[in-house]
């Protein structure tokens, strides 16, 4: 390797940089004790503070604020609660336990209900809202009867809703686009039912709160014991998400200094 010009060495020759650096050791053997302090005092300044930040991500942090998607989902969020999906599967764990007993209706109907009441939570779609159209087309579109039917209604909405018992290959589904959107939230067999729920952008922060008190109410409506709750979506996969990258930022940083 040729020896380094003087336009690569005259840096060490910096008066100003020279001074400094004499200071640096004069500092060093001098005020040894004061350093030690002050950095000390620096350290646990800064330990305090890294305890006082809060990871909070939103699954639209990488848009620009300025753009259409952004505050078209904010208009949604202000005017209808947002748009992000959950899905909640309720599993009866016996085929047709969710058309045969007319007490999982019911209970379904109450989750609905406590659902519609957060206001992080738009309406949820569920079989339960299907029923309560199909009552009020039954009495001739008047809105006064748009509620959860009774079980004596229950025989006469079979037609609008193909509840008919049956073995599952011959379910009788039928070509109305009503009876088929109302099969979308349930399965085959009639043993899950699906709840469809649109919410707002609430952060990683507030997400968990959130679910957990949607997974406190389903336990109290549906006993483990008897059913089988599971919470699924977008909304999942980017809270699950942010975990990971959290945590992956965290053991780096912690790699780094040990």
């Amino acid at each position: 390797m040729p020896a380094p010009k003087e336009k690569h060495t005259k840096y060490l020759n910096n008066a100003r940089l020279n001074r400094w650096l004499d200071r640096l050791e004069k500092w060093s053997l001098a005020h040894r004790k004061l350093i030690y302090i002050v950095t000390a005092i620096l350290v646990i300044i800064a330990t305090a503070g890294t305890f006082r930040l809060q990871s909070n991500a939103y699954m639209v942090d990488d848009v620009p604020k300025t753009d259409k998607i952004y505050t078209d989902l904010k208009f949604f969020e202000k005017n209808f609660k947002g748009v992000m999906p959950l899905e909640i599967v309720i599993d009866t764990k016996k085929k047709f336990g969710v058309t045969r007993n007319f007490k999982n209706l019911v209970k379904i109907d109450s989750f609905t209900q406590y659902l519609a009441s957060r206001p992080e939570i738009a309406r949820p779609l569920s079989l339960v809202e299907g029923l309560k159209f199909a009552k009020q087309a039954f009495y001739d579109g008047d809105s006064s009867n748009y509620s959860m039917p009774s079980e004596f209604d229950l025989p006469g909405l079979a037609q609008y809703l193909n509840m008919k018992t049956g073995s599952p290959g011959n379910s009788n589904v039928g070509d109305d686009s009503f009876t088929k959107l109302v099969s979308r939230f349930m399965d085959s067999t009639k043993q899950e039912a699906r709840l469809s729920v649109n919410m707002a952008d609430v952060g990683t922060h507030a997400l968990p709160g959130l679910l957990s008190g949607i997974e406190k109410k389903a336990n109290e409506l549906f006993p483990k014991d008897l059913y089988n709750v599971s919470l699924t979506g977008s909304s999942i996969a980017f809270l699950e998400g942010g975990r990971f990258i959290i945590n992956g930022l965290k053991e780096s940083i912690f790699g780094h200094f040990f």
